[in-house]
């Protein structure tokens, strides 16, 4: 590894030192001066895409303990809710068979459909 960087160093020196005498050195610091600003906006943005990244990890992590709270959470209700429901139609039936007489529906067929109140249409003339 050491020796890589070493030959990178090196190649990089042999360029620098070929661009001076081709082209003098205020263009050469003019270009290497953009070069590098160059790579510190491409490094910026390399790095605010990996920090965005890392945040859309925890966010998506966060999310699922929640939906995962929330299926628990979700299962206790259901399960109240279900247990309070057996324990209605055991009573219901309990108290059919105390009385003798039969519990009311809860259909809707004992709903009516139509009714009336007297004098509204009257109300509704004078108003």
């Amino acid at each position: 590894m050491l020796k890589l960087i070493l030959a990178i160093i090196a190649s990089f020196g042999v360029v620098i030192s070929l661009l001076w005498l081709m082209v003098g050195g205020t263009a050469l610091a003019i270009g290497l001066g953009v070069f590098f600003l160059v790579v510190v906006i491409f490094a910026a943005f390399g790095v605010g895409s990996w920090w965005s990244g890392k945040l859309m990890e925890r966010g998506a992590r966060i999310a699922l303990q929640a939906q995962t709270s929330d299926d628990r959470r979700d299962m206790v209700q259901m399960r109240a809710m279900s247990g309070l429901a057996k324990e209605m139609l055991r009573l219901r039936g309990e108290a059919q068979k105390k009385t003798g007489f039969p519990a009311l529906a809860a259909g809707e067929d004992l709903v009516e459909g139509m009714f009336t109140v007297s004098g509204l249409e009257e109300d509704m003339d004078n108003g």
